[in-house]
């Protein structure tokens, strides 16, 4: 079976504060729908929906309509989700090389206890990723808690057509006055360790766990 990789990219380096999420992945053949089975250790948030653990189908909904994925359970009889994405800037192939061959997910930042949320997803073959549309009251959550701007929109991807982009900013809030502390503690450092953030396991029978690195425009490859 294939592996998936983390790629950690400066805008989106996951600092995760939620408990670690394994993922392995293989993308079934190189068809148009771009089938790929994700198996998820932990929660995870896709457009319109919050996942348990477990194994998924993520595929091209339509090829008449390549903007929009569905997400399947594991013996595709029930459509969890089917939302839209749009493509990103290509990979260098410096990138792609990196990769592997392999099918590569990043996610947005998350705070403790918040299910992360995928970002963008790299089809083995491809150059180009697909950024994931979320609902705007989702994007404002995924917002508020990764302090970056998110891409949202209100069109219904069962609808078809071409979706109406909007950019959920981060919520501002007023500053406090600032009051003198009252006996105030250490303050305990967030946890930024490899183990707080997502993770990626190979799809065999005994997974090899591999993480993002922190460092800009650099992808993690299986341990031996």
């Amino acid at each position: 079976m294939r592996t998936i990789t983390s790629l950690a990219t400066s805008a989106i380096v996951a600092t995760l504060l939620a408990a670690p999420l394994a993922t392995s992945a293989f993308a079934q053949g190189a068809t148009w729908n771009k089938r790929t089975f994700l198996t998820f250790s932990g929660p995870v948030q896709m457009p319109g929906v919050t996942l348990p653990a477990g194994t998924y189908v993520l595929l091209v909904a339509n090829p008449d309509s390549p903007s929009v994925l569905k997400v399947l359970d594991a013996k595709e009889r029930h459509v969890l989700s089917q939302f839209y994405y749009v493509p990103t800037p290509d990979r260098t192939i410096q990138e792609a090389n990196k990769a592997n061959g392999k099918p590569v997910v990043t996610f947005h930042e998350a705070a403790k206890g918040m299910a992360p949320a995928i970002r963008l997803f790299y089809y083995p073959t491809d150059l180009s990723g697909k950024e994931f549309l979320y609902p705007k009251e989702q994007a404002e959550q995924i917002a508020a808690a990764s302090h970056h701007a998110i891409l949202a929109t209100a069109s219904n991807a069962a609808e078809g057509g071409v979706p109406r982009i909007i950019t959920v900013e981060p919520a501002v809030t007023a500053a406090a006055p600032a009051l003198a502390p009252l006996d105030a503690g250490p303050i305990a450092s967030p946890d930024t360790s490899a183990e707080s953030r997502p993770v990626a396991t190979s799809g065999d029978d005994s997974p090899q766990a591999v993480g993002t690195t922190g460092h800009e425009e650099t992808a993690t490859t299986p341990a031996p």
